[in-house]
């Protein structure tokens, strides 16, 4: 870095050269760190960023802190990152620092067209912590195909661990090595080894009761259920918790853990319990920023034989025959329904679930009225009672009546945009003001700097003020981004409050309540009972305006 020195001509020490390194401090958090440890948490590489650039570069100030929480190192397409590149270009930063190259990136090809080709063309400084990389140090540059392998090696790694990864598991399937989280309802893992499945016996005890009552019995799903909650059987999911110490759980919140047909359902349909080990139920790239996204039935992979039977192979094939059956019918049912005004809109206010929508025929027509299932298969349990949609269309229609008329009384001030005008003007003002004593900083900076190569202030007194001023800065620059930030989020505020006013001006004076009025504003209605019903709009986070809302 130039420095002015003492032998400067005069007219040098009037305009002396001085150009500190504007720092932008990088961090990345891998989207497969769900269990990181603390040295590669965002917080800790910024921390790490921070104490390095204040010990150890005496000519620089931390302009920008840079992150991406969640995403892949082998893609450059990440939000953080893309705002740094920005601001590069400008010109707000000069420097960027990294805990190391992981952090900064595995793609290598992009990676390495940056450190050789981008940075370097825009004058930018790099330095890698761990990796003990700085471009500007000339020995990094002797030096520089090292760093290359070491970066390509990060790639390869990549790479690999992923096909290592799926091939460890194809290669164990075979073997009837169990790699899920937890074992199938009536399976237990072994105490010699835990990827190998043997039969818990008190849950496979239900399980033959179940197929027995659904094949030999004539049981549907639901009855099946309702059967199970009667007697207090725990469900599958409160087995578990309940093995593992976590009865409590299971006590506080009983609802939450009840036999539903659909339990049931995929209990008589699971071929783990003839003995066949099923995977590739799912998929995801450990290499690549994928999401897990569900393969096809007929691409499962089921191995034969490698697990211990608990329903005979005749029953288990009945049992099949009969559930194609009860498909079929219900599918017919469904497809025969017409649906009501709030078809999948309906949560029960005590246990969650979605309520069922029945129809009964009328003089006028059809009617419609919602139950819990959870009420259904255990009503001393969950308590809530069915509610004829009349009930809902009423606190419906009252309730929106009102978010019109506050729609109406703001109407005017959105639609002039004052509000807006009047955030901006403030959010320039306060920018100003911070942009003023961001300038007066640096002034103060560039003094001391002169007075230190001027001989006036020991190389102590200077550490010394700038780091005073250094902080400063940093907590300038921080309350700049914080108001750019309020600023975007009030501007998007802003925008889809003036969409959701339009939303419900267009139906004053005329409240018909249809299927598409529902669909467009409301998110989901929770119901107890007819005198307990919770309206919840999609826009009440955005359009909070003092509306009472109570139970109608």
């Amino acid at each position: 870095m130039a420095r002015t020195s003492r032998k400067s001509s005069k007219a040098e020490r009037s305009a002396p050269v001085f150009r500190e390194n504007r720092w932008a401090s990088y961090a990345r958090l891998s989207v497969k760190s769900n269990k990181v440890g603390i040295d590669d948490s965002i917080i800790h590489q910024l921390q790490r960023n921070r104490d390095f650039i204040r010990k150890n570069i005496q000519d620089g100030l931390l302009a920008g802190e840079y992150y991406d929480d969640g995403i892949s190192g082998t893609t450059f397409d990440r939000p953080g990152f893309n705002e740094l590149l920005q601001d590069i270009k400008r010109g707000k930063i000069n420097a960027v620092i990294v805990k190391d190259f992981s952090r900064f990136g595995r793609n290598s090809l992009e990676a390495l067209e940056l450190l050789e080709v981008v940075f370097p063309s825009l004058d930018v400084r790099f330095i890698s912590i761990d990796d003990a990389y700085d471009s500007a140090d000339p020995r990094c540059s002797k030096d520089r195909m090292v760093y290359i392998i070491k970066h390509l090696a990060n790639e390869y790694y990549a790479r690999v661990a992923s096909k290592k990864l799926t091939q460890a598991h194809e290669l164990n399937r075979g073997s009837g090595e169990f790699w899920g989280a937890r074992p199938p309802y009536g399976f237990a893992r072994s105490q010699k080894n835990s990827k190998i499945l043997v039969r818990d016996e008190e849950a496979a005890v239900i399980l033959i009761r179940i197929f027995n009552m659904f094949v030999l019995e004539g049981y549907t799903y639901f009855r099946l259920a309702k059967q199970l909650n009667e007697e207090k059987i725990p469900c599958p999911q409160a087995y578990y918790l309940i093995k593992h110490g976590k009865q409590d759980k299971v006590e506080k919140n009983p609802e939450k853990y009840l036999w539903t047909g659909n339990t049931i359902s995929k209990i008589i349909q699971n071929p783990a319990y003839i003995g066949c080990l099923v995977t590739h139920k799912t998929e995801q790239s450990y290499y690549k920023n994928q999401k897990i996204r569900r393969v096809p039935r007929q691409e499962w992979i089921i191995d034969e034989n490698v697990l211990p039977r608990i329903i005979g192979q005749s029953v288990y094939d009945e049992a099949q025959e009969l559930a194609k059956q009860a498909w079929v019918n219900n599918f017919n049912r469904e497809n025969d329904k017409k649906l009501g005004l709030f078809g999948g809109k309906i949560i029960c206010g005590i246990c969650g679930r979605n309520m069922s929508q029945h129809r009964y025929k009328t003089k006028k027509g059809l009617g419609f009225e919602y139950h819990c299932p959870g009420h259904d298969i255990a009503p001393s349990i969950c308590k809530a009672q069915f509610v004829n949609e009349k009930y809902i269309l009423k606190a419906v229609t009252v309730l929106l009546d009102r978010w019109v008329k506050a729609a109406m009384k703001e109407r005017k001030l959105y639609k002039k945009g004052i509000f807006l005008t009047k955030l901006k003007r403030e959010f320039q003002q306060n920018m100003a003001i911070a942009d003023d004593e961001l300038q007066r900083i640096t002034v103060k900076q560039q003094q001391i700097y002169e007075d230190y190569v001027g001989g006036l202030l020991d190389k102590r007194e200077y550490l010394q003020i700038k780091n005073q001023y250094s902080e400063q800065r940093e907590e300038l620059i921080e309350k700049k981004g914080k108001l750019d930030m309020e600023l975007n989020d009030a501007v998007r505020k802003y925008s889809m409050k003036n969409k959701w006013i339009s939303s419900l001006l267009d139906i004053h004076g005329n409240i018909c309540i249809t299927a598409e009025v529902i669909d467009e504003l409301i998110a989901e209605v929770r119901v107890v009972d007819k005198k307990s019903i919770e309206v919840i709009f999609k826009f009440e986070d955005i359009f909070t305006i003092d509306v009472e809302s109570e139970a109608v």
